[in-house]
């Protein structure tokens, strides 16, 4: 458990992280980093700060994957920003009844629904826009201020929750679908989330 928070204790001086509380309330991770992030019993103590959720990183090594286990739900937690890099947040519910923690880009996203609409052209629209019942990928409005552009990322979260809401709505031919599991699956990468070195 030490061993998977210690990946935010080389970043958290560089990276801002805003978290979306249960009631949509925003938590400033300066607030509250010393108290999770400062040593190997940081899981722990997460535990007794409000709105924050409990995850189980530990399965990562036993995962298997089965063609009945599957996300059943994704919620969105927060965003890390560095620079101009931003990473998306989400705690993912599975059939299994295990939940984890995993990190998306918006570009990620994009490929993510470019990937599906190929897998499954007659869902996207490609013969008849009208029968098209694949979820489309919205993106936040453009804003000029520094202030709305915060307010827009955070917005895009809640539209990639929206957008995971929907997809796993559908019928098991696609909401269960490799594609889809591959993309919520716990990946290497999600156990020590990192951006790029100042330069």
């Amino acid at each position: 458990m030490s061993q998977i928070m210690s990946g935010f204790r080389k970043e958290k001086e560089k990276a801002d992280i805003t978290y979306l509380s249960d009631q949509n309330s925003l938590w400033n991770e300066s607030a509250h980093a010393p108290a999770i992030l400062e040593d190997g019993g940081a899981q722990e103590r997460r535990r007794t700060v409000p709105g924050r959720p409990d995850f189980s990183f530990s399965i990562y090594t036993k995962m298997k994957e089965s063609s009945s286990r599957h996300p059943v739900n994704v919620e969105a937690i927060g965003l890390m920003q560095h620079g101009n890099d931003k990473t998306y947040m989400f705690s993912v519910s599975w059939s299994d009844h295990n939940k984890v923690l995993i990190y998306r880009t918006f570009q990620e996203f994009k490929k993510f629904q470019r990937d599906l609409k190929k897998k499954f052209p007659l869902e996207a629209g490609a013969l008849n826009k009208r029968e098209r019942t694949l979820p489309k990928l919205q993106d936040a409005p453009r804003t000029v201020t520094k202030r709305n552009v915060s307010k827009r990322f955070l917005e895009r979260l809640r539209l990639l929750e929206a957008y995971s809401h929907s997809l796993l709505k559908m019928d098991a031919k696609i909401s269960q679908s490799d594609i889809v599991v591959q993309f919520f699956t716990l990946q290497h990468c999600d156990l020590k989330p990192s951006f790029p070195e100042d330069r």
